[in-house]
């Protein structure tokens, strides 16, 4: 038999031999379910399913939880080389269907847990934001929560401020994460928060540093009443979450504006979160600029008015793990 009626015959052998270890691996590294089973399963049940897909690519997870249930598979084999195109169309449609389904019984998770805070604030504070974080090692979800006591005031004396909420005192803002088991509370004080402003928490977000998980919080504070002399600010707040404790680890006013005889001066932080060492948001640059607008009238009309900006250097802070917070390293031009 010459090599040319062989050649076909090997690529044939070859082609069943991997379409074989091709689907040998997909049964052997997780389930595909039909619809009505995936009804079945619980949200922590779904996470792990749709994780087990990505983890027969060898992605690797920044979950804390995830990390710790793959490497309990033997065949889990993570590499830096993971691409989402080495997922197959039929693996594609079925994390989308998973996905869908995280997606809905997550919604229910949010609104049962928000009943719940609000059963254990018995009226005493109310809710301003929430958010469902995964912040569980364990991989249960809780909530993420700005509460806040409403400072009453006769809204017939603000002009054009009713639709704000209103808060007194440095310490009756409370972010808290609100669990099956536990609840974590921390004030976020500020001693620009006061019963002459407004206090509206307008961002809040999560992320993981070094496996601890993290808040984000923009908050921003105004007079009730526009006067001359006024001054606007926003502040952006940094919490992680260590040892069943909210610890704040960052604290920046990113943002004033002042108005006085018709000029008005603006000065802001833009903010940017690098990813270094292989973990996100270690370093923190703020560019500061500088807004000067003149008006042709008053700072309260805000049109007619010329503006020219200033460009600062770069400020730049680095987590520390010894002092459990964001320091400020160096300079860059």
């Amino acid at each position: 038999m010459t090599f040319n009626r062989i050649y076909p015959i090997i690529i044939i052998i070859l082609t069943i031999i991997i379409s074989i270890n091709i689907n040998a691996l997909d049964k052997k590294n997780y389930k595909i379910l039909p619809d009505y089973q995936l009804d079945y399963l619980n949200l922590r049940e779904l996470i792990i399913l749709r994780a087990e897909i990505y983890a027969a690519r060898g992605y690797l997870f920044k979950s804390i939880f995830l990390q710790r249930e793959m490497k309990k598979r033997s065949w889990y084999n993570p590499s830096n080389y993971f691409s989402y195109s080495d997922l197959t169309k039929k693996e594609i449609i079925y994390i989308n269907k998973i996905t869908k389904r995280i997606n809905s019984l997550k919604k229910i998770e949010l609104d049962t847990k928000i009943s719940q805070l609000k059963n254990y604030l018995s009226g005493q504070m109310i809710i301003k934001f929430t958010q469902l974080a995964d912040f569980d090692n364990n991989g249960y979800f809780k909530l993420v929560a700005i509460c806040a006591k409403p400072y009453k005031i006769d809204k017939k004396d603000i002009k054009n401020e009713a639709s704000y909420n209103y808060y007194h005192g440095n310490n009756d803002l409370y972010l808290i994460l609100w669990g099956d088991s536990s609840t974590v509370a921390t004030r976020i004080t500020n001693p620009f928060i006061g019963t002459a402003e407004y206090l509206n928490a307008f961002d809040i977000g999560y992320f993981m540093n070094n496996g601890i998980p993290q808040v984000k919080i923009i908050i921003h504070t105004l007079p009730l009443t526009h006067t001359n002399n006024a001054v606007h600010r926003e502040y952006v707040y940094l919490y992680n979450l260590e040892d069943e404790r909210w610890n704040k680890v960052f604290n920046y006013q990113i943002y004033q504006s002042y108005s006085s005889g018709g000029i008005e001066k603006i000065i802001q932080y833009t903010i940017q979160f690098k990813d270094i060492y292989g973990s996100s948001m270690n370093e923190i640059i703020l560019q500061k600029y500088l807004t000067t607008r003149v008006y042709k009238r008053t700072a309260n009309i805000y049109s007619n008015y010329k503006s020219s900006v200033y460009k600062y250097k770069p400020v730049y802070f680095k987590y520390n793990n010894y002092k459990k917070s964001y320091q400020p390293v160096y300079f860059k031009n």
